[in-house]
């Protein structure tokens, strides 16, 4: 399995191949390392995109983007699990003795706690040198009932409990220097040392991290040419999503990578090219950038508010003296440069959000030219290109009874001209009988000049 594949902000591009173990015929799924670097632009640009995979002979691969290469490897080294199994593996009955110490180091074990330590010191005491002010009241709460609160009518003591009215800052507190009990500042503590630990020392019977013993893997095998893959018969997409407007084309498989490398110049570099002309000036470029990351479109709209918020502030202040509107109208008439602001400010930001939300985004389809083609005459085809053909020569007969219409026109014309000569009472009729000689079919009359001339 080859291609991009996101689940949420986790953008991924796959590169699963299935072994076959040589020994016992099972079927395992190797997954190719992850690129060095996130692959999120492809999946939110909304722009077409090449994937190419190439696998080599010597057990390599590369997977570019683009023609741009976002990872490459090894097939026998750059895979999990790996191609090929280890050829030692620990041996699972083996199990770590019971008088194996793995600790480097551990407490001293002939240390003692000191006379003087104290555990239960606190880290801070309060500070002696600080004595209460002068005017403190200590009877006095700093927080008293609200005497203007009333027990409100649906009040159920059973349900809501004993009504108590909020507590509000005492008035008494606001003129004094302070209320309540009080207390000394709190500082570091000089006799605090903590809970005493023993230090640490090496551990003598220190033997090293246990592992168990290695063994020969009774599935090892060794496969030295895993880009002998199992045939590709068919092509298949795998797809799982919410999002339209996904298309997938122009797949090709080959044993020649100058082939691929053709076909690619012949098909997406043209598309390429064709898109970044349409894209050529700054402004479209603007234009996709910022509807490809909305977030910009607030910081651009925060950046053109700014200067009409702060002169709207700069008038609010005094509006006092004036009505807002007057002050703007006059301020401006004072400045008229201000006019071009507010054109530039306020009108280039609507005309932008009208473009974009106006515009479609979607190219429209283009519907083809002619029917699809198929082996089987249809009777459509056959009159169009009988058509065609009498408009490319009108000297060539089509059938035999057009063969024989000159004839018959040539009579008609011989037929006309005489009765003009012998009735001239009658040219007003022959005048009016012109024209439906004149509105007879195209074809027709192309043949009548030409059998004239």
């Amino acid at each position: 399995m080859f291609g991009p594949d996101k689940c949420g902000n986790d953008a991924k591009l796959h590169f699963i191949f299935r072994h076959i173990n040589p020994i016992n015929g099972t079927v395992t799924e190797k997954h190719a390392k992850k690129p060095k670097d996130r692959l999120e632009e492809p999946f939110k640009d909304k722009q077409p995109h090449l994937y190419q995979l190439v696998l080599r002979p010597d057990n390599t691969f590369t997977i570019r983007v683009d023609h741009t290469i976002v990872n490459e490897g090894s097939l026998l080294a750059d895979f999990t699990p790996p191609v090929n199994p280890p050829r030692e593996i620990d041996d699972p009955t083996d199990k770590k003795p019971e008088d194996w110490d793995e600790r480097e180091r551990i407490p001293d074990p002939t240390a003692k706690k000191p006379d003087d330590w104290d555990e239960d010191a606190p880290p801070q005491i309060p500070d002696s040198s600080v004595s209460k002010p002068d005017g403190w009241l200590d009877d006095v709460e700093e927080m008293i009932p609200d005497p203007a609160a009333t027990k409100p009518e649906d009040w159920d003591n059973e349900i809501d409990g004993e009504w108590e009215a909020p507590l509000i800052p005492n008035p008494l507190c606001e003129k004094a220097v302070g209320c309540g009990l009080w207390k000394a500042p709190l500082v570091k503590n000089p006799d605090y040392k903590g809970k005493w630990r023993a230090p640490y020392i090496d551990n003598p019977n220190y033997k090293g991290k246990w592992s168990p013993r290695r063994i020969p893997n009774p599935d090892f095998f060794q496969d030295l040419t895993p880009f002998k893959m199992t045939t590709i018969s068919a092509v298949g997409f795998e797809i799982w999503s919410m999002s339209g407007d996904i298309l997938f084309d122009n797949l090709v498989i080959s044993d020649d990578e100058s082939v691929v490398r053709d076909w690619a110049s012949q098909t997406y570099d043209l598309k390429r090219k064709q898109i970044d002309r349409q894209s050529a000036t700054l402004w479209e470029r603007t234009l996709k950038y910022l509807n490809y990351k909305p977030g910009w479109w607030a910081i651009y709209f925060c950046y053109c508010a700014i200067p009409v918020v702060a002169y709207i502030y700069f008038l609010a202040k005094r509006m006092k003296e004036e009505t807002l509107i007057q002050r703007i109208v006059k301020y401006t008439n004072a400045n008229p440069w201000l006019w071009a602001v507010y054109v530039v400010a306020i009108g280039l930001p609507i005309t932008i959000l009208l473009y974009v939300c106006c515009s479609s985004s979607a190219p429209k389809k283009e519907k083809p030219e002619h029917p699809k083609k198929t082996d089987e005459p249809s009777a459509d085809h056959a009159d169009s290109n009988d058509k065609r053909s009498e408009l490319d020569d009108p000297l060539a007969p089509s059938s035999d009874n057009e063969a024989e219409a000159p004839d018959e026109v040539d009579e008609l014309e011989m037929d006309d001209e005489a009765e003009r000569n012998s009735d001239p009472d009658n040219s007003e009729d022959a005048e009016e009988e012109a024209p439906r000689v004149e509105n007879t079919p195209e074809p027709a009359a192309r043949k009548r000049r030409a059998r004239k001339d």
